[in-house]
């Protein structure tokens, strides 16, 4: 077994691994979901606790397939410097594959060979291993002493094992190697922790059923009621807290998506084929909740983007300004590779006097636009957009967006389970983002493009009751009382940890009559 051993993170460093593969068919699907699965890889506790780091870095895979060159682009070549790992996907396509072996070739020339990750996808290692990774096989990382010669992982289909089986299992080889802690700990730590949770969960209502039990032995009726009141608020807070964080954990995503649209769009030039940027706009949407939209501006007025449409699909939009107005193509993506004209029409439409294009080239770094609604819907959105320039860091070469639906993304909301509760996804200024229990009343009010939703628009008692006695004032409290037409209910409101610059908060409204049944 080849002993894994912790590496050292060089300042040039920014990527935890870089994935080779090829970069269609079946081999990029198994690229895209282990670096999805990588991205969101929490490590143990008990390992953080050990030194190890809460989490891995971003890794690297490039979504655009590469133009005919004789050697890998230069930008390639940076991020497999800035990579302390090379991740191999092999196949009878990779070892055929001229660029593959360039960028296994281009990693080993930086003196990395002890750091190269194979991964079996089909056949044998003879059959798959691209030739620059069979001079170094000796080298290979291997996790553990049951792994198959010099393979981290192996993903050959296995019929006593699922296929999502088998790539927790490869998730699990490649985060050990490049952790450097053993494979063996960190399986026995993962599985500790379903454990725990699991435990946690039984002796949970375990509690609950001995409490209802003594309370009902020991108190009369009124502290009973009391009692589960106390417990009702607890639960408030934590199910808000929750929510919370499912909405904070979809926003957060932005971040590792515009890392590598920036990528992208520094190397693309609009007035060249889009068909391969098409591909890659959708591949960078596709698995991602309440991404609606992701596009990349240029300063001549160009547009080009992937949006999704009403009936659920990916297409792609390409905007050009002309003397008269804009003309606006939007294709249907067919396969990894075609683009289908859809359909063309011709408007005003120019990014730059959108609002999310001047906020990026003003402010010069990535932020949160104001919500604003959805063209023709009564739809919440919000865009993270970010200014890419020029090598020489003064030029303005694009503005990129990612681009929310917040109705979606806030389904979430409801899920509550608390009888009577209402949850609300809303912005100090009196903006409401997702109110499902005003879900018909929102539907029947005027259109308005002008701004986002207010609570003032919606005239609802327990919205005006919130806004003008809770929102503002000084939060000592974990829960607060509103008085709604004389009822008194109960308030339990949490941030939206994702981004400073953000200010959205949850809460959850629930008379206390409810509580006291």
């Amino acid at each position: 077994m080849a002993q894994v051993i912790q590496q050292e993170v060089s300042a040039e460093e920014f990527y935890d691994a870089f994935i080779s593969y090829v970069s269609r068919g079946a081999d990029a699907e198994i690229a895209s979901a282990l670096q999805r699965d990588l991205e969101s890889f929490r490590v143990p506790r008990k390992l953080v606790e050990a030194g190890y780091p809460a989490s891995l870095r971003p890794v690297f895979r490039d979504v655009s397939d590469l133009a005919a060159a004789s050697s890998l682009r230069n930008s390639l070549k940076r991020e497999l410097r800035r990579s302390r790992f090379l991740i191999v996907l092999c196949s009878p396509r990779a070892q055929r594959s001229e660029w593959v072996n360039e960028e296994i070739r281009q990693f080993l020339a930086l003196g990395r060979e002890d750091r190269v990750l194979a991964v079996l996808l089909e056949g044998e290692p003879a059959d798959s291993f691209p030739p620059a990774l069979e001079i170094v096989r000796d080298s290979l990382l291997s996790v553990d002493a049951a792994s198959d010669g010099p393979l981290a992982a192996d993903l050959r289909p296995k019929g006593r094992l699922s296929k999502r089986q088998q790539q927790r299992t490869a998730v699990l080889r490649l985060a050990a190697a490049i952790l450097g802690c053993n494979y063996d700990d960190l399986v026995r730590r993962a599985e500790e922790r379903s454990a725990r949770f699991r435990r946690r969960i039984a002796a949970s209502v375990a509690i609950v059923l001995m409490v209802f039990v003594v309370l009902a032995l020991l108190f009369e009726k009124r502290s009973v009621r009391a009692a589960s009141a106390d417990m009702a608020i607890d639960r408030i807070d934590e199910e808000t807290t929750l929510l919370a964080r499912s909405i904070s954990a979809a926003l957060e995503q932005s971040d590792p998506v515009m890392d590598r649209l920036s990528s992208l769009a520094r190397d693309h030039d609009p007035l060249k084929a889009y068909d391969r940027v098409a591909h890659s706009l959708r591949d960078l949407m596709q698995g991602r909740p309440g991404v609606s939209s992701i596009s990349i501006s240029f300063p001549d007025g160009t547009f080009q983007g992937a949006y999704r449409d009403e009936d659920g699909s990916i297409r792609f939009q390409d905007s050009r300004v002309s003397a008269r107005d804009s003309i606006i193509k939007r294709y249907t993506l067919v396969g990894h590779e075609r683009i289908s004209p859809y359909y063309e029409e011709h408007i005003a439409f120019d990014p730059r006097g959108r609002e999310y294009y001047k906020l990026a080239v003003s402010g010069g770094h990535r932020m949160w636009t104001k919500p604003f609604p959805f063209f023709k819907t009564h739809y919440t959105g919000i865009a993270r957009a970010e200014p890419v320039y020029e090598s020489d860091s003064k030029t303005l070469h694009a503005v990129i967006t990612l681009d929310f639906d917040v109705t979606a993304l806030s389904v979430v909301l409801s899920r509550a389970s608390m009888d009577g509760a209402a949850t609300l996804l809303y912005a100090d200024d009196g903006t409401v983002l997702a109110y499902p229990a005003g879900e018909g009343r929102i539907n029947n009010l005027p259109l308005r493009q002008d701004r986002a939703l207010l609570y003032s628009d919606l005239d609802d008692p327990r919205l005006n009751a919130f806004f003008s006695e809770f929102v503002g004032k000084p939060d000592t409290l974990a829960v607060h009382e509103i008085a709604v037409e004389g009822e008194k209910q109960l308030v339990v409101a949490k941030p939206l940890a994702a981004g400073d610059d953000l200010g959205w908060f949850v809460a959850t409204i629930i008379p206390e009559a409810r509580l006291l049944r």
